[in-house]
């Protein structure tokens, strides 16, 4: 496997290649977790923001680590003021995606609702489905949050191949201070 990234986006240089489904992204001039940016998610009233990074390629039936910081200044209500998510295509340039494994979510249930930066990481395998029209070659990371009044800051996410023998996550992201 490689040891050098797939992808990697400190937003240092921005935010330009990224899509917003419902608004621009924004990068926050505060301190990132490494750097002098981070992308920065806000909602002052119970809306969706959803962003896509560039399309990176992958392989079906590899597995991936996708790692990347995350900090939460604010959440006032609803039910998810921070989502990372990796989705599959099978073209880049396709408006659909397969799927949003999450990386990492936080919930109106989870112990901590604010914190400083963290690391999360997660590995995942591209699927390979028998009922699929062809194989998944690219990925792009999703940030997002759902109807949510707060606000979260997301740096250095980075996707790396994987030894085959690792095992995958099982939708249970690893955290670190």
């Amino acid at each position: 496997p490689q040891s050098h990234p797939v992808a990697q986006f400190d937003f240092e240089k921005g935010v330009d290649d990224w899509t917003g489904l419902y608004d621009q992204p924004k990068t926050s001039a505060t301190q990132g977790a490494s750097g002098k940016t981070c992308f920065s998610l806000a909602t002052r009233r119970p809306v969706n923001r959803e962003y896509l990074s560039p399309f990176f390629q992958v392989e079906p039936g590899k597995k991936y680590r996708i790692s990347c910081r995350v900090k939460v200044d604010r959440f006032e209500k609803g039910p998810c003021p921070l989502c990372v998510n990796i989705r599959w295509y099978f073209a880049p340039n396709e408006t659909c995606g397969l799927g949003g494994w999450n990386i990492y979510r936080l919930t109106p249930d989870s112990k901590e609702k604010t914190f400083d930066w963290k690391t999360v990481e997660r590995v995942v395998e591209v699927p390979i489905r028998k009922w699929m029209k062809g194989e998944l070659k690219y990925g792009r990371i999703q940030i997002r949050n759902y109807r949510t009044v707060g606000s979260a800051q997301v740096d250095d996410v980075t996707i790396t191949e994987v030894d085959p023998s690792t095992p995958a996550s099982n939708g249970i992201p690893k955290i670190t201070k």
